[in-house]
């Protein structure tokens, strides 16, 4: 062995003597070794070489799954249809950037970035630092963090470190980064052009302030149950127990059982709900501000995490929240409206909300909570055993009341966290649905809308809701829990509107807002149990078939159909009355039209209906003087949202 080694050795020194003595052949090894050293290091140096017109920040911007006002919604790594929507800074020119964060003083800060592309970096690992800037640019480390960072994965970072702030409250931040490794800063010697450089595949966060609660101040947390009917609650006398928590909970709450929704469908109830206006005067998706936005600017942590689609944040719901997280299950393939065998997104909401509550227990915070778990598809059997087997519709209502007993047991695992975390007593909790379900109340078997493209059958095609104004689709739960408050009453029997949420919640929480609302503060009503006279409740805006308004005041409901034989969505119903007018207290189901009978009681409801829609025309046409935006302008929605519209008939 030993002579074999000896022998290889010699026939090396020889070779390399040779290669000395021959100019040429020194030469050309040299190269040859070079040329080898580049193409092992050519797919990290690549993008350093070419120079582009990728000259601003917006261009990119540009290029990305963007909402509104700025929110950059990125894919969750490793879950099928899951977002996160953060809102993005759109002035990172340079890898040195600056921002001033207001009202810091004090405060600890949230920093985020995300990697979207690997135009300018190769793979690999970056330092990112994070410095405070003092009066006279003088630096504070808050940050100094290596990772390698995911392609669309939003990263955030919670230091430790307290900023010490300026005078007048505000905190400079000054981001550096580079790569880590030695190979990737030589690549950044040999750029030519170093103000576009790896950076450029990376979008930061706007900084956010982590808030301390005080010990006077609560949290709110706020809860929509999706497509739950009033009607439906163990605690009101329904004969099956489908929500044995909500009814533990409501004993030391308070339930309006006629709490009245503004639209009969998913996005256009919860804009309403949120900005705290009826659907003719957001004109679609239209707002001075957000409940969050609000909360946001009043020093809250927002945070939201949901099933999307009807509240995507790419339609505009993000807006005001630090973070919007979506979860969805529900999406069209080949033409069918299933959930995802793999995936349980109800749970997943739950336990994502647990974790970060677990993890941020001292903050301020306001979190939104949703999911679909009563919405169609049905699925838990629970109660179907009970049911008719020759009866498609009650089948499907067992199945939907086995859904909300599944929704029911989620809340009562959060309620319970919220105990074990000694965050109960320090939360102000609101829960709600956003609108109800249609059970052949008024539209039977031969109603069928065709949803899908595919062949129609009861289970695909049935009438749900966004379709009519009657009182199994517009009346819903409103529950409020208010820490160490006892009322009277458990139940109130007062009529409330879902707009009246976002008044009643500052109104707790004690937030001042000047903006324009059409709801009322349900705050005295809650307080003493009574008030002299309920204010009307206006319900419009339909998905399908012809438009219907209704105004209910007074033991009466009203509605008006413009156009009976008007075709939306391509659907449309026969034998829909242009007016009618129901006694709820004589028939609360709705089932007798007396409106030729009462002419002059008719004509008292359609003035009042025309004098909301002339108000909420008025805030129209205002509010849109400065933005506009309708859920019909499809094309801008991400590919996603559209497939699960579409899954759930609400797009064509």
């Amino acid at each position: 062995m030993k002579n074999r080694e000896e022998k290889d050795t010699g026939i090396f020194r020889r070779a390399i003597g040779k290669i000395q003595k021959h100019p040429v052949l020194s030469v050309g090894f040299f190269w040859t070794l070079m040329l080898l050293i580049f193409l092992q290091s050519w797919k990290s140096l690549r993008p350093y070489f070419f120079k582009t017109d990728y000259t601003n920040y917006e261009f990119m911007m540009e290029k990305l799954p963007v909402a509104s006002d700025g929110y950059l919604r990125i894919p969750i790594p490793g879950k099928r249809n899951a977002y996160s929507s953060l809102q993005a800074t759109q002035n990172a020119k340079h890898p040195k950037l600056k921002q001033i964060v207001r009202d810091a003083k004090g405060s600890r800060l949230e920093f985020g970035l995300v990697r979207i592309g690997s135009r300018y970096s190769a793979p690999c690992e970056y330092v990112l630092r994070v410095y405070e800037l003092g009066e006279l640019g003088e630096k504070r480390k808050l940050l100094d963090v290596s990772a390698d960072f995911v392609q669309n994965n939003w990263m955030l970072f919670h230091p430790d470190t307290v900023c010490e702030g300026r005078k007048d409250g505000t905190v400079e931040i000054q981001y550096e980064m580079e790569p880590k490794s030695i190979k990737e800063r030589i690549g950044l010697l040999m750029r030519r052009d170093k103000e576009k450089l790896y950076y450029k595949d990376f979008v930061f966060a706007v900084p956010h302030v982590l808030p301390r609660r005080k010990p006077e101040e609560l949290n709110v947390i706020l809860i929509s149950l999706d497509t739950l009917r009033s009607d439906h609650l163990g605690f009101l006398g329904y004969p099956r127990q489908t929500t044995p928590q909500i009814d533990s909970f409501i004993h030391k709450s308070i339930l309006f059982p006629q709490a009245i929704t503004s639209a009969p469908w998913t996005t256009a109830s919860h804009w309403s709900m949120f900005s705290g206006l009826y659907p003719s005067s957001t004109g679609g998706r239209v707002a001075e501000k957000l409940m969050a936005e609000i909360f946001h600017e009043n020093g809250y942590y927002t945070i939201a995490f949901t099933a999307g689609i009807g509240v995507s944040g790419s339609m505009g719901f993000s807006r005001g929240f630090n973070r919007y997280m979506e979860f969805s299950d529900i999406g069209g393939r080949d033409g069918e409206l299933a959930r995802s065998e793999h995936e349980d997104t109800t749970r997943e909401i739950s336990e994502s909300a647990m974790q970060w509550l677990e993890a941020n227990r001292d903050l301020k915070f306001f979190m939104f909570l949703h999911n679909y778990e009563c919405h169609d598809p049905y699925e838990d059997e629970h109660f179907l055993a009970g049911a008719n087997e020759g009866s498609f519709i009650e089948q499907r209502i067992a199945l939907y009341d086995g859904d909300i007993r599944r929704a029911d047991a989620f809340f009562g695992l959060l309620i319970a966290k919220l105990e074990a975390l000694d965050l109960l007593s320090k939360t102000i909790i609101i829960v709600f649905s956003d609108h109800g379900e249609e059970f052949y109340d008024h539209f039977t078997e031969q109603d069928r809308i065709p949803q899908l493209p595919i062949t129609p059958t009861p289970e695909t095609s049935n009438v749900d809701h966004g379709h009519s104004v009657y009182e199994e689709l517009i009346k819903v739960p409103l529950i409020f829990y208010i820490p160490e408050f006892q009322p009277k009453e458990n139940v109130l029997q007062n009529q409330v509107r879902l707009i009246d949420m976002l008044p009643t919640i500052l109104d707790l929480s004690g937030i001042e807002y000047n903006g324009t609302v059409q709801g009322m503060s349900l705050v005295p009503l809650i307080m003493t149990g009574e008030r002299a006279e309920d204010p009307p409740a206006m319900s419009e805006e339909m998905w399908f078939g012809p438009e219907q308004k209704s105004i209910r005041m007074n033991g009466y409901k009203y509605i008006f159909t413009e156009n009976p034989e008007e075709k939306r969505k391509g659907v449309s119903f026969p034998n829909i009355p242009q007016y009618a007018l129901f006694n709820l207290k004589d028939d609360p189901e709705e089932k007798i039209n007396i409106h030729e009978q009462n002419p002059d009681i008719a004509l008292i409801y359609h003035e009042k209906l025309e004098e909301i829609l002339e108000e909420s025309h008025a805030i129209r046409d205002g509010l849109r003087s400065n933005q506009e935006a309708t859920m019909d302008d499809s094309d801008n929605l991400p590919k996603d949202v559209i497939d699960s519209l579409k899954a759930l008939g609400y797009l064509q």
